[in-house]
């Protein structure tokens, strides 16, 4: 799970651009 937490930290930090760019 150690390895997965990056990636889910990038996943979850790239979806939060994605609203931050469509909510700007």
């Amino acid at each position: 799970m150690s390895c997965s937490k990056d990636d889910s930290v990038a996943v979850i930090s790239t979806k939060f651009g994605d609203m931050v760019v469509e909510f700007y």
